[in-house]
């Protein structure tokens, strides 16, 4: 590395709030250049600032609101560069309104949910050439794939277009990269790839479109491309990007090189020694950076530090610098052995002050322990609490246990449609529509908030309760027909024999005719969208999906009227709406789908639409994912669930490529995302007070550690200093987690 040229970068340290302080320097003024006057209220709507993801863009409007003391102000441009981890929508629009006037001449890009029914459709296409080609040279070979599976492998070859796409990777090497002399499957993969190489690109030249990722490289280099050419007048920053893509990097080195541009990066490590830099691999923190720096040409000791004094500063630096040892590249381990020569050890002392580490027994501990950390925090005035975690069964069991005390608070990082009110229920209608309603597939419609089929509220709960007493026993005929024919002869059996169960032998009349007249509306309702798997041949998926919402909306309306159905108010429900009218648009002519497919097809669909809360429910509480908790902070920060395997994730297998194939190519590693999980780390765990919470077991087997806690461990323990990590006495939350949990006692 070495610096040609100058650079405005600069770094905001980990500890810091990252966007209070941008904020605050950009208002202060000599900032980004030391000749840069203090915006006035019309100068500093000319400001340009790009930040990773539109959640940051909205945190920092809220931060000059802030910092400004309130005051009103016309806000700089603040743009989203558009991640390419965000949610894949968010790069649809390219990098923002700003971009509208280099767009020009641009295709637009392909939505996509229509880009997975192309790429399903391709899929089941080349499944039969497959299948075709193997019966002519006599190879009893089937690669059939079901439309459920052809969806999920169609998830995956996107994300692989989409890596080819965001590291500028060409397909040409694609056709040396498997020998004859390997196996047949590799040849079929290879096969199979032509849908990227070829019909992918066949298909987008004849419709006119582009993907979301190649609009969005093409509107990054033409801003670039302007930048260059035409540089502004106004500051032009660009903060809290690692320049983690090509497109990205190239656009932050243009903006660095402006008279009045800045790069501001999160917690560059300006403690690694220059040796330890060169040992970088892909799942390093800094690895990102490294790459833009080196890019850049700049050297890691050139980038200035934004930041100003604070009481907790000496201390915070201390644990910045242990964070960077933990770091260490794997060869360079062995000079923790010599870390008292660069640290003195009572500066870890110190370091470890703000920093507990609480191994619960399970995850049902583990959540109880963070709910009461959040919970304490609530009773110091304006003091917040973060939970960060990649684990969203652990968030949604935290979440659950806040409850207890009527404190609502939401994960930031969403959830799969399927798991929504609104998603369930349109899952649970294709099951029992699709197993022609056996009792319990029947049942559990039926008991769904959203079902309702029109009937007052205490008939249809004595039309309910009705059922499921009298569907008790032997399963009835496949049908509605069934279920009302065995409905019939346990109304008569009650009557006829006195040794019927005293639950159902309390059934009135009128409860029985409640629920006769429940099954009636149920069969009328479903008549349309049951009539279609009745005949065993394949079905349009667009007739499909329009006979299954007119099925939900009648079954979930609670008058005549079908605009008042509750399936599509609230977060979750406009999620479903948007979700179902995207898939009708996109649904082509000629996609048909075997009767026992739908089902399948529709839930490996919904998992990838996640429905997120439009803003926080509690003022002082959050659960974010690693994505949301980047560029933000809080007073008392919970990272949990630091088991290898959850923080950082296990490696995915890619399906298409193996390791070496991918490295032919010139993609990047897999390991690269847990780079960007350690960095997530690293970040937050120099923020204020930190717990750092695991399960020791999880579903009832022991778990392994993050590799983080590993060497955390490790380092503290070669200082003796492990005693340091445990909770303060005064703080015992295994055991009030325990009391917490533990079953109300009765006397005998």
């Amino acid at each position: 590395m070495s610096s040609t040229r100058p650079a405005h970068i600069f770094t905001i340290p980990p500890h810091m709030d990252f966007l209070d302080l941008l904020a605050a320097r950009v208002l202060a003024g000599g900032f980004p250049c030391s000749t840069t006057a203090p915006p006035t209220p019309e100068t500093l709507s000319g400001w340009r600032i790009y930040v990773p993801t539109r959640r940051a863009a909205g945190m920092l409007k809220e931060a000059f609101l802030r910092q400004s003391g309130q005051k009103a102000l016309i806000l700089p441009r603040i743009t989203p560069l558009g991640d390419p981890e965000e949610d894949e929508l968010a790069l649809v629009g390219g990098v923002g309104e700003e971009a509208e006037g280099l767009a020009a001449g641009l295709a637009p890009a392909i939505t996509p949910l229509a880009r997975r029914l192309v790429l399903t459709r391709l899929i089941r296409a080349m499944d039969d050439a497959v299948y075709k080609a193997n019966l002519e040279l006599g190879r009893d070979h089937d690669f059939g794939h079901s439309a459920g599976q052809a969806v999920r492998l169609a998830g995956d070859l996107g994300r692989l277009m989409d890596t080819a796409e965001i590291d500028q990777v060409s397909w040409d090497a694609l056709a040396t990269l498997v020998p004859e002399s390997f196996a047949r499957n590799w040849q079929l993969t290879l096969e199979f790839l032509k849908i990227a190489t070829q019909m992918w690109p066949e298909y987008l030249r004849e419709h006119g479109l582009v993907s979301p990722i190649a609009r969005r490289n093409a509107l990054l280099l033409a801003r670039a491309a302007h930048f260059a050419s035409h540089p502004p007048a106004s500051p032009v920053i660009a903060a809290g990007s690692t320049g983690s893509t090509p497109v990205t990097a190239r656009l932050l080195g243009v903006i660095a090189a402006l008279p009045q541009g800045a790069v501001v990066l999160p917690g560059l490590d300006t403690a690694l020694g220059g040796d330890a830099w060169q040992e970088l691999g892909p799942d390093h923190p800094q690895y990102g950076m490294a790459q833009l720096l080196n890019a850049m040409q700049v050297l890691p000791r050139k980038v200035k530090v934004l930041g100003h004094e604070s009481s907790k500063a000496e201390q915070k630096i201390a644990l910045q610098n242990l964070t960077s040892e933990m770091m260490r590249p794997a060869r360079q381990t062995h000079l923790w052995k010599s870390i008292k020569k660069r640290i003195r050890r009572e500066d870890i002392k110190t370091a470890l002050a703000d920093l507990a580490l609480i191994e619960a027994p399970d995850a049902g501990a583990e959540a109880r322990v963070i709910a009461l950390i959040m919970r304490e925090t609530l009773e110091h005035e304006n003091r917040t609490a973060a939970l960060i975690t990649p684990d969203r069964a652990l968030a949604r069991r935290v979440a659950g246990e806040l409850a207890r005390w009527d404190i609502q608070v939401e994960d930031s990082s969403g959830r799969p449609l399927r798991t929504t009110l609104p998603g369930r229920f349109l899952l649970l209608i294709g099951e029992a529509v699709m197993a022609k309603f056996p009792p319990l597939a029947l049942l559990a419609l039926l008991k769904h908030p959203y079902c309702t089929l029109g009937l007052a509220g205490q008939k249809y709960a004595r039309a309910l309760r009705c059922l499921d007493l009298a569907l008790r026993g032997p399963p009835p005929a496949a049908g509605l027909a069934g279920i009302q024919k065995v409905l019939k002869q346990r109304r008569k059996d009650v009557q006829k024999h006195h040794h019927a169960h005293p639950a159902i032998k309390r059934l009135e009349e009128d409860d029985w005719q409640a629920a006769q007249d429940l099954l009636g509306a149920l069969a009328q309702a479903a008549s349309s969208f049951a009539s279609l798997f009745e005949t065993g041949n394949p079905a349009a998926l667009k007739t499909l999906l329009r006979s299954h919402i007119e099925m939900a909306q009648r079954l979930s309306s609670p008058g005549k009227a079908e605009d008042n159905s509750p399936l599509w108010q609230g977060e979750a429900g406009e999620a479903a709406m948007n979700f179902v009218a995207a898939l009708d648009e996109a649904a082509g002519d000629h996609d048909y789908l075997e009767a026992g497919e739908y089902g399948d097809f529709l839930e490996s669909l919904m998992d990838e639409v996640t429905v997120r809360p439009r803003q926080s429910h509690h003022p002082r509480l959050f659960i974010w994912g690693t994505l949301e908790a980047r560029l933000q902070h809080a007073d008392v920060t919970i990272l949990g669930g630091l088991n290898e395997g959850i923080w950082p994730a296990a490696t995915r297998t890619d399906p298409w490529l193996s390791r070496p194939m991918r490295g032919h190519l010139g993609l990047e590693p897999l390991e690269r995302r847990i780079g960007l999980s350690a960095h997530d780390f690293a970040q937050a765990l120099c923020s204020g007070k930190v717990y750092l919470t695991r399960a020791q077991k999880q579903d009832g087997t022991p778990s392994v550690p993050s590799r983080w806690l590993l060497r955390l461990r490790a380092l503290v323990r070669g200082l003796d200093l492990e005693a340091q990590l445990a909770p303060a006495p005064e703080t015992p939350w295994l055991a009030w987690s325990e009391a917490l949990g533990a079953p109300p006692e009765h006397a005998p």
